[in-house]
């Protein structure tokens, strides 16, 4: 059995209407993966969107740290993917990050070819901003990159799960 398969049986299902801590409110699954799944959330407090991501306490933490510590380090960068918050309950773990529009795979299949603007140079300062804060993406593919909700000009990296720390020197 491949590493993702023995996972998969893992993976948190979550309903539309579910409350995460009292306060998140499940709208939707927007993906999966072979460690969890990710879901459009609503604060139920103040209506602020996120993107839920979720992983079995059965696999210990181990991309949802990884991810989560990618995300801390984007604190305070320009258009970067924000971490909202972050939480366990019984079953799982989750982190809850910006909510993003369509990525790049499923954008091209919409409207057709996109600009170098959108397809190379967006990505490509994404992936410089990412090496700033010390990390490598494993798997720069179009469709880990997505299109801002806040703006169609901004381009969010995500799913670091294959990241890889790096000492950068100077």
């Amino acid at each position: 059995m491949s590493d993702e398969e023995e996972h998969v049986e893992d993976v948190v299902e979550l309903e539309p209407g579910t409350v995460v801590r009292d306060v998140w409110v499940v709208v939707r699954k927007l993906g999966k993966g072979a460690y969890g799944q990710v879901y459009h959330v609503i604060n139920a407090r103040n209506g602020v969107q996120g993107a839920l991501k979720t992983e079995s306490k059965s696999q210990a933490d181990r991309v949802l740290k990884m991810e989560r510590n990618v995300l801390q380090g984007f604190k305070g960068v320009k258009g970067a993917m924000k971490l909202i918050s972050m939480g366990t309950t019984e079953t799982y773990s989750y982190i809850v990050m910006t909510l993003c529009g369509a990525d790049l795979t499923h954008l091209c299949k919409a409207v057709g070819p996109l600009s170098d603007s959108t397809i190379l140079l967006r990505p490509y300062n994404k992936l410089i901003q990412l090496h700033e804060i010390g990390y490598v993406h494993r798997d720069v593919k179009p469709c880990n990159f997505a299109i801002s909700c806040a703006s169609p000009k901004i381009i969010h990296v995500f799913d670091f799960g294959k990241k890889k720390v790096v000492v950068l020197l100077e």
